[in-house]
């Protein structure tokens, strides 16, 4: 894996001369002189254009020079996300002809790759020491784990994990608490993949009612202190948070030299919220086979009351569209195994959505658009590998990993029995009692 920056981005674009205008602004060096009018030449950030404009530049610049570095366009294309390059091969040997290239590719534009950061050292050996995110020295380094950070994740290349860095503020013992502080705090938990998608699904059942919390009638002020149980409560789940800063997840999900990989997904609701999760089955040449979690998603039940299948069926649907996302992101043409433990949502997918009401034919109808040629099975609610806690906030057993075996990761406990099954094709696991779709 490789990671780079690109310094100063938006100011490397310049814009034309007829939209210069747009860009005006007041200026003086001196109190004492009069005021002057600028007009900015490059693209200014906070503009509504702006990101467009960077990423399109990018993308022509791409194209503009695929002939010359052909895999190093495909990167700037499809691995960037605003300045942050995250890309990466299958060898050393390609890592530093890419990295060699990006930095020539992205020269040619006018733009400057730095903090160069990968999990093996000599991918980075074209890079110059100070365009390096982490120092490479022979000298004492204080720090054990040097860490960089990425799209939010905090990542340490020389052991390849990833951490979080939650800011956990301490609450004082007789602070009363607002619904502002609260709301402040549960926006500090930020999973864009989901490893502990239990955690957050937790707190967003929590903010859901705090929403609902009323005073006199009205709906409860940004600054009024909650009710004493749900401070009590909340006060319960924050002190766990600092869990979460311990937690090493290790970033490849495959085993080295795959030779083959299923996606299976499975989807769990219950009356407050519903969501569902993404495991990949990685085999190699020798048989050895690994499950590690990729993603998760969730989403808190409607204020309006929904029965219990029909929630199911909105994971089922959250359940498709994880895989979307899932699948664009890996650009590999895998299987995909989709499994629930609701006999009625898969009692209606098996129907023409016409059959039912409109709630559950218009779900119905886009879970076959987007699943169809796959399979969806039923798995026992005791396997079901996304079980939503009908108890309320525990973080002490979420400890995530990505090793083999029964394990609980992000609060969703690995299916170790997708490790050890092959799946026969009536679509159940052999050697397991399950009902087929």
């Amino acid at each position: 894996m490789i990671i780079a920056d690109i310094e100063k981005m938006f100011r490397q674009i310049g814009i034309c001369e007829a939209d210069m205008p747009l860009q005006s602004i007041l200026w003086r060096t001196d109190t004492k002189k009069e005021v002057e009018t600028y007009e900015l030449a490059t693209v200014t950030y906070g503009t509504k254009p702006a990101p467009f404009l960077a990423t399109r530049t990018l993308k022509q610049l791409a194209s503009d020079e695929y002939n010359r570095f052909p895999n190093a366009s495909k990167a700037l294309v499809d691995d960037v996300y605003m300045d942050d390059v995250i890309t990466g091969t299958d060898t050393e040997s390609d890592a530093i002809k890419l990295c060699a290239d990006l930095i020539k590719l992205a020269d040619s534009g006018g733009f400057r790759l730095r903090k160069f950061a990968s999990n093996s050292a000599a991918a980075l050996r074209e890079v110059k020491i100070e365009d390096l995110a982490l120092p490479q020295t022979n000298e004492i380094n204080l720090d054990p784990d040097p860490s960089v950070k990425t799209l939010g994740l905090v990542w340490q290349p020389h052991k390849d994990y990833f951490r979080f860095n939650f800011t956990i503020e301490q609450i004082a013992a007789k602070e009363r608490l607002s619904k502002r502080k609260i709301l402040s705090a549960i926006a500090m938990l930020f999973d864009p993949l989901g490893l502990v998608g239990a955690v957050t699904t937790s707190a967003k059942i929590f903010m859901q009612r705090l929403w609902r919390l009323q005073e006199d009638g009205k709906t409860l002020g940004w600054d009024h202190p909650v009710p004493i149980e749900v401070e009590e409560e909340w006060r319960s789940f924050h002190g766990q948070l600092s869990i979460l800063n311990n937690l090493k997840i290790q970033r490849c999900a495959v085993l080295p030299e795959a030779v083959n990989m299923e996606l299976h997904f499975f989807s769990d609701a219950s009356e407050r919220a519903y969501g569902a999760c993404a495991y990949v089955k990685s085999i190699d040449k020798h048989g050895r086979s690994v499950v590690c979690l990729l993603a998760a998603k969730s989403k808190v039940a409607p204020l309006k009351s929904q029965s219990i299948p029909r929630l199911e069926l909105c994971g089922a649907f959250l359940s498709a569209e994880l895989s979307v996302k899932v699948r664009e992101a890996l650009k590999l043409e895998i299987d995909m195994h989709f499994w629930t433990d609701s006999t009625c949502v898969l009692q209606w997918l098996k129907a023409i959505p016409a059959t039912w009401s409109t709630f559950v034919a218009n779900r119905v109808a886009k879970i076959q658009t987007i699943t169809e040629n796959c399979t969806w099975r039923h798995v026992p609610g005791l396997q079901n590998y996304y079980c939503l806690d009908q108890r309320g906030p525990n973080l002490s057993p979420r400890v995530p990993g990505r090793s083999s075996g029964d394990s609980v990761e992000g609060g969703h406990t690995r299916p170790s029995f997708l490790a050890s099954s092959i799946l026969s094709r009536n679509g159940a696991p052999q050697g397991r009692l399950l009902q087929n779709s």
